[in-house]
């Protein structure tokens, strides 16, 4: 009989890099209604914290060389992209066509039964709207 350690993990906060903290900012907190929790300031960078519910999303600005942007291939390994449960993806994607939000892909019925509804922020991150079928 092993001895459970009783670690109790809980999602903190997801870190993204971004090249103007201030649009990034600008369109999590005002676009996607994320209300700015808390911002750090050190000598070398601010971080701006936006509350998504049970976890953050936290942005650091950061200059990088535009030659090489990341991918959201499968191939790739790393962040994929970032969902935000909504109860309705349909009445959620025209709001935020409303708002300016460029999509990806229509709402769509996927093969793992949910609708999903696909996004990038203002620096090229793949993020998506999700609503899972049931109660």
């Amino acid at each position: 009989m092993g001895i459970g350690l009783g670690l109790k993990m809980i999602l903190d906060h997801v870190a993204i890099l971004v090249e103007d903290l201030g649009r990034s900012t600008q369109f999590y907190s005002k676009i996607l209604e994320l209300p700015v929790a808390r911002i750090l300031e050190t000598q070398d960078a601010k971080t701006v914290f936006v509350n998504a519910g049970n976890a953050m999303v936290s942005l650091s600005e950061v200059k990088r060389d535009k030659v090489n942007p990341p991918s959201t291939e499968a191939k790739d390994i790393g962040l994929r992209s970032l969902s935000f449960r909504v109860q309705n993806v349909e009445e959620a994607w025209r709001e935020l066509l409303r708002r300016g939000v460029i999509f990806t892909s229509s709402p769509e019925k996927t093969e793992g039964g949910y609708k999903r509804a696909a996004f990038t922020d203002p620096n090229g991150i793949a993020l998506e709207l999700v609503e899972y079928p049931g109660p």
